[in-house]
């Protein structure tokens, strides 16, 4: 952390203005906690939120749980990535409810 500037103090305050969540997916640290270790076997790492930050500037952004915090960094940080992101998963999303919504009454698919 204090690559970021931040103390444990100043990591501890910024966890309980988010309400001990993490800053996107809301999971709670003592959660993230249990699952963190379970998807990863044996982590010897602590089990504390990532530090999200700014990679140009180094200003911190708030703490993520890892899942997400990788998951902004795979789609490069950007708010313009992860919005084609969601217009994409709600294409989909949109697709399947249409097909979903034509099925025959013998419960087959229609193809579209």
């Amino acid at each position: 952390m204090n690559e970021y500037g931040m103390t444990f103090a100043d990591y501890d305050e910024l966890l309980e203005q988010q309400g001990n969540k993490c800053g996107i997916c809301e999971i709670t640290l003592d959660e993230f906690k249990k699952v963190d270790g379970a998807k990863t076997g044996i982590d010897m790492r602590p089990r504390m939120f990532s530090v999200d930050h700014c990679h140009t500037t180094d200003e911190v952004r708030g703490l993520l749980c890892s899942q997400c915090n990788r998951g902004i960094g795979i789609l490069g940080d950007t708010s313009v990535s992860l919005l084609k992101a969601v217009r994409y998963l709600e294409a989909a999303e949109n697709k399947l409810t249409n097909v979903n919504n034509k099925r025959t009454t013998n419960g087959t698919n229609t193809i579209i």
